[in-house]
């Protein structure tokens, strides 16, 4: 009997050992989250109406916002991960590129209108 119960406190143990630390189902580290990253990371507009591209890379399913869209809006472009950018108006914009469990990037936009005149002026 002695014997017998030497083995059940092994095995409760081992039960034990196995269900904690990095080795179980009760803790560890996390994969690291793909890392999302985009070319070029700056865009810059001259004049409303123009439109450039950028790309996002390193994860499945991104879709990029614009954080302000009275300056810059955007679409996705014709091939997975490429985007457009189109120039509304005057000032700046942060366009970010995010995925589900994926790290975010992000795009600088700047409009300058440096082609249009000042209002009457003909």
């Amino acid at each position: 009997m002695r014997h017998l119960r030497s083995i059940c406190a092994f095995v409760m143990v081992l039960g034990f050992a196995a269900c904690s630390g990095s080795g179980g189902g009760g803790g560890g580290t996390r994969p690291p989250l793909p890392i999302i990253t985009t070319s070029p990371a700056t865009l810059s507009f001259a004049q409303n109406g123009q439109v450039q591209t950028f790309t996002a890379s390193g994860a499945t399913g991104i879709t990029a916002t614009s954080s302000n869209t009275a300056v810059a809006t955007v679409a996705a472009g014709s091939t997975a991960g490429s985007f457009s950018v189109t120039a509304v108006g005057s000032g700046t914009a942060t366009v970010t590129a995010t995925a589900s469990g994926a790290t975010s990037a992000s795009v600088g936009v700047t409009v300058t209108n440096t082609n249009l005149q000042p209002q009457g002026v003909k």
